[in-house]
C-alpha cells in the first residue's frame, strides 16, 4: 500500500462511558483520548494534515466485537481550516462498491453540542447523536 497509516479515530468499549465523544468544539478542534482506545486527532491536525497537495487514501475501517471488520477507501481528504468550520472535502469513493461511509458528510460543516453547523433545519445532529461530526 506504499506507506503509513495515521489513526484519526477510534471508538470502542475501552471502560468510558458511552457518551466519551459528547465534546465541545474546543476539545474536537485540539483532539483528545488515546490512540490505543478511545481518541480523537482534532480538527486542527486534520486540517494541517490534508491542506497540502500531497495525495493518499483514506481509509475507514470498521469492526464489531466478534472481529469481523470492514473499510471502505477514498480517494482523498481535506478538512477546511476552523474559520471554514472544518469543511469536509471528500474524494472519489475507491470502493468496495455498496459502502460508503462519509459521503452524507461531504460538502459539510463539522457540528458539535456547542456549534450547530449541520444542515438540519429543525435538530440539532451533534446534540441528538451525542457526538460531533460532519452532519
Amino acid at each position: 500500500d506504499g506507506g503509513g497509516w495515521t489513526v484519526i479515530q477510534r471508538r470502542g468499549q475501552f471502560g468510558n462511558s458511552v457518551y466519551h465523544f459528547y465534546r465541545n468544539w474546543t476539545e474536537y478542534a485540539d483532539g483528545f483520548g488515546n490512540a490505543s482506545e478511545e481518541y480523537w486527532i482534532g480538527n486542527k491536525a486534520l486540517h494541517a494534515l490534508t491542506s497540502d497537495d500531497d495525495t493518499f487514501t483514506l481509509r475507514v475501517v470498521l469492526s464489531n466485537r466478534t472481529g469481523e471488520t470492514a473499510f471502505v477507501d477514498y480517494e482523498s481528504i481535506r478538512v477546511g481550516n476552523e474559520e471554514n468550520l472544518f469543511k469536509l472535502q471528500l474524494g472519489n469513493l475507491l470502493g468496495p462498491e455498496g459502502w460508503d461511509a462519509l459521503s452524507n458528510g461531504n460538502g459539510q460543516n463539522f457540528s458539535t453540542f456547542d456549534r450547530d453547523n449541520d444542515v438540519a433545519p429543525s435538530e440539532h445532529c451533534a446534540v441528538r447523536y451525542r457526538g460531533g461530526w460532519w452532519y
